[in-house]
């Protein structure tokens, strides 16, 4: 056993057993390495290789060097094939569509329980991101750059070098091929591989040791950060509720975190800031379709979540009470427009109160009662089939009221 391998079973071994593993295999040295790696481990994989049909010939023959290598060795795998230079007409960069298009397939495999992808990263991928990303002003969360482990994406080759992962596939017979595309410098990630780091190697020799030491660094209150935030996210999903100056006493990363683990981007954080400062009622909407309000000194979570439309019981009776509730409603059957209906309300409902001349609208029957914004939406209304007879909890129709 080669020392590479023995450091990489001692690592991952653990992780994989009882999982199926799906590896995105491109055909290139490090994903074919990669590939050697784990089917040494003897556990549970499939390989997915992605034909982008960008470099003609050459695609074809990258994929025909994984599906032979899979063949021989009884590996599962499956291969998408697609014409990329037609979707790029209706998206613009070529790189982001490749990745989009790639993830998009790769989730319809892991989302099943017990499984993981694993990818072919090694060091000087993460040292390419790291700049990358100091260049975008990307913060903290870019900094620390790619995990090993992060939800069911694992890269196993991420402590490695290029050079160790090229010697073992030298000594074991791998085959792979080169992508000639990678020497262009028409993407910045090549631009920084082929000329910038290669230049700053020979001026600072240590250079590339120092950024992986602080990418650790970044990664450790990467990782702290993540889990105090996941405390208090969990805690305002839980309440519905989160006091203003909480947020705000949150620092820049601490309030990124706070909003991408709501699934947000970090604009997001100005529009919670600017919502603190406006009047009680106005909200922000987040991609889910769940919605944050102001209300006092509050944020307010509306979930949206299916509310159920509660049954209510009919009784006829003979004489009214002396003492009424907000729970029941006493209707002259003489004046009910056919079936009764419970539902919630819609904007643009109206209700004739008892009490003042005309109609009012639902909606300014819930403002003036002060009703909760995240309460709003499970307001009820008792219909018959022409006119709204109850507001219920805030106001009662005069139109089929009994009166004796």
């Amino acid at each position: 056993m080669t020392k590479l391998l023995g450091i990489f079973q001692k690592r991952w071994l653990p992780v994989f057993k009882g999982k199926t593993i799906y590896i995105a295999c491109s055909g290139g040295v490090d994903s074919m390495t990669l590939l050697h790696l784990i089917h040494c481990l003897e556990v549970k994989i499939h390989v997915l290789h992605v034909n982008y049909g960008l470099r003609g010939k050459d695609s074809d023959l990258d994929e025909a060097l994984v599906k032979t290598f899979c063949e021989k060795h009884q590996i599962p795998f499956s291969i998408r094939r697609i014409n990329l230079k037609e979707k790029l007409q209706k998206s613009g960069n070529l790189q982001d569509l490749a990745r989009r298009v790639r993830y998009d397939w790769f989730s319809n495999f892991i989302g099943k329980e017990n499984t993981l992808l694993a990818l072919g990263h090694h060091q000087e991928d993460q040292i390419e991101t790291f700049f990358l990303n100091l260049a975008r002003d990307s913060g903290l969360h870019g900094l620390s750059c790619m995990l090993e482990e992060h939800g069911k994406i694992v890269r196993p080759l991420l402590k490695f070098s290029k050079q160790e992962i090229k010697d073992y596939a030298l000594k074991n017979n791998i085959p792979w091929r080169e992508d000639v595309s990678n020497q262009s410098v028409k993407y910045k990630r090549n631009l920084l591989r082929n000329k910038i780091l290669p230049e700053l190697r020979e001026h600072y020799p240590e250079l590339e040791k120092a950024v992986l030491l602080i990418v650790d660094q970044f990664q450790k209150n990467r990782s702290e950060l993540e889990l105090k935030i996941k405390q208090e996210v969990k805690l305002f999903v839980e309440r519905k509720k989160m006091e203003c100056e909480q947020f705000l006493s949150f620092n820049d990363y601490e309030q990124y975190e706070f909003v991408r683990q709501l699934g947000e981007t970090a604009s997001f954080v100005e529009r919670l800031i600017q919502l603190t400062k406006s009047h009680g009622g106005k909200y922000v909407a987040l991609k889910n379709g769940n919605r944050i309000y102001k209300f006092g000194n509050d944020f307010l979570l509306d979930t949206q979540e299916h509310k159920e439309v509660p049954e209510f019981k009919i009784e006829e009776i003979k004489d009214l009470p002396r003492k009424f509730t907000k729970n029941i409603l006493y209707l002259d059957k003489s004046k009910i427009k056919g079936k009764l209906n419970l539902r919630f309300w819609n904007r643009g409902d109206k209700i004739h109160p008892i009490g003042m001349k005309g109609s009012k609208l639902i909606s300014d029957v819930i403002k003036d009662a002060k009703v909760k914004p995240s309460e709003k939406n499970s307001i009820l209304v008792l219909t018959d089939e022409e006119n709204i007879l109850w507001c219920i909890g805030l106001t009662v129709s005069r139109q089929a009221v009994a009166t004796d």
